[in-house]
């Protein structure tokens, strides 16, 4: 599914997705307290 298709991307935009997770779930947090 989505993992498959981030393998076939290069290891640093997958990074990039996964800081831009990082970013929105840290997001959410805030908004949540």
């Amino acid at each position: 599914m989505a993992t498959n298709r981030m393998r076939q991307i290069h290891p640093g935009e997958v990074l990039l997705e996964e800081f831009l997770n990082h970013l929105k779930m840290s997001a959410d947090n805030l908004y949540v307290k």
